[in-house]
């Protein structure tokens, strides 16, 4: 509900970020985190960047650990998202109103 978490408030909690806000930021995270990703973005703005190999050798395996971990974290929150699937009853509306109008 929209109640207040702390004992004895009354008060009413209202979200700031609307679920699509929300959305769009975890994917941007895990575009941000995801190294092969931020890699092909690197190399489409500066074609002469060394290889991925040499750039991944660069960072520590710590770095690289919390970036894999921020990028599965992330994943696993999208894929139990509604907004990451289109509905079966989008393509049935579809179908049908192509059907009618033909």
């Amino acid at each position: 509900g929209n109640s207040c978490l702390a004992r004895g408030c009354e008060g009413k909690m209202h979200p700031i970020y609307g679920e699509e806000q929300l959305y769009t930021q975890i994917k941007y995270l895990v575009d941000l985190y995801d190294a092969n990703h931020a890699y092909k973005q690197m190399k489409l703005k500066n074609p002469s960047v060394p290889t991925e190999k040499e750039v991944l050798q660069n960072l520590r395996q710590e770095d690289k650990d919390l970036a894999e971990w921020i990028c599965k974290s992330g994943e696993k929150m999208l894929n139990q998202n509604s907004y990451n699937f289109v509905g079966l009853s989008f393509f049935q509306e579809l179908f049908q109103s192509m059907l009618k109008a033909s």
